[in-house]
């Protein structure tokens, strides 16, 4: 695309909805904050499952918006070298992200039986730290109990996550006293320490304490992943592709305050990913700083990679859904540009998809197009987002 078109979207390819955790309570919520902050391009991106999308495709066309479907996976890498991708803390575990996936989707009867078995071992993960934290609440918190269907009731569009219980711990402590001060004495006995290093009323700060205090290695409900909550990185590639998606590589960078062993060059790991098949990077740009965002999107660009940007809104607290840098610093017209560019070749995927054409990439999951070509194919992407949001103004 050329520099400073004046049809620049505004896209956000990475949102979780309540069908993993969310920020939001609803996708319709989702798609109406997203109409309000006039986000043309926006995507759905839960862990382990397709099932939000058609709920997902129904709120953003509701108000012309360009919904985008993905998915993504915690995988195991499968080369022998266990050093550190985008997870901060496990060695040789992959965040691995599949855009622009078919819909209405479909797979093969032994991978949606591979996605089933995952679902299972990910609730089966969730059961036994129920079962660890009603223990451990005996001894410092009787009062309170979990239980898995009751929460997954309230709380959850069908699947049970960490950041699930954490809200229901807080809401449960939080009824049995609204006064600050037997609700910090609460905590303190609950997390085993002389002071609460968040407020105890703002429930967003205390649900990240909970998952801090009560859920990480070491703590009451820390429980080991078993190789049944875990995929493979080809598994995961493999029905990335078979579901016509393009496999995406999300990027820690400088989230944290050393850069892993995998991150630490683009040049190595770029050099990488391309040798793994994977021709996409995404990042959630809010938790990066600009000019790492500047430098790492410029050089994956100049290398072929398709680049988006995303929010996660996996916390408790609604933040805006336009993509910035840290501390809230908006894109400058490079990035603007950039974002444009990698939500227009998603979606350009998509469309070539519905019509049984190799979209990004081909049958065999290589890159399909480059230069003058992907101009071309970047313009199918635009003409489709701007159909809708055209729409949208004229209504």
């Amino acid at each position: 695309m050329s520099k400073g078109n004046k049809h620049t979207f505004r896209a956000n390819t990475h949102v979780h909805s309540p069908y993993s955790y969310s920020s939001f309570d609803t996708i319709d919520q989702m798609a109406e904050a997203a109409s309000t902050e006039r986000i043309d391009i926006l995507g759905i991106n839960d862990f382990n499952t397709f099932s939000g999308h058609e709920e997902f495709a129904a709120a953003c066309l509701s108000k012309k918006i360009y919904p985008l479907f993905n998915v993504e996976f915690r995988c195991i890498s499968d080369q022998e070298d266990k050093c550190r991708w985008n997870d901060p803390v496990d060695p040789g575990v992959i965040y691995l992200c599949g855009k622009g996936v078919g819909y209405p989707n479909s797979l093969s009867g032994d991978s949606q039986k591979r996605m089933n078995a995952l679902w299972k071992g990910s609730q089966d993960h969730i059961w036994k730290i129920i079962a660890r934290l009603n223990h451990y609440f005996k001894a410092v918190v009787p009062e309170i109990t979990l239980d898995y269907n009751e929460i997954r009731s309230e709380y959850s569009k069908g699947t049970l996550r960490e950041r699930h219980l954490a809200k229901a711990i807080y809401d449960k402590i939080s009824k049995l006293d609204q006064q600050a001060a037997s609700l910090d004495v609460i905590f303190r006995r609950l997390f085993n320490t002389d002071t609460v290093a968040a407020d105890v009323a703002d429930q967003n700060e205390m649900q990240d304490q909970i998952l801090f205090q009560l859920f990480k290695y070491g703590k009451p409900g820390f429980v080991k992943h078993s190789n049944h909550t875990a995929i493979s990185f080809t598994e995961a590639k493999e029905i990335i592709l078979q579901s016509g998606g393009i496999p995406c590589y999300p990027l820690l960078g400088d989230t944290v305050k050393e850069f892993t062993e995998n991150e630490s060059h683009l040049e190595s790991l770029a050099e990488k990913l391309t040798t793994m098949g994977i021709y996409a990077v995404e990042f959630i740009s809010t938790r990066c700083s600009l000019e790492y965002l500047k430098k790492s999107t410029a050089y994956f660009r100049e290398n072929g990679f398709c680049v988006t940007f995303g929010t996660e809104h996996n916390q408790p607290e609604i933040v805006p859904l336009l993509p910035s840098a840290r501390d809230s610093l908006p894109f400058d017209r490079e990035l603007k540009d950039a974002a444009h560019e990698g939500a227009a070749i998603i979606a350009a995927h998509q469309e070539h998809h519905k019509e049984n054409y190799n979209g990004f990439l081909d049958s065999d999951g290589e890159k399909a197009v480059s230069g003058v070509e992907l101009m071309d194919f970047i313009r199918r992407g635009e003409d489709a987002i701007l159909r809708l949001k055209t729409e949208r103004a004229g209504a």
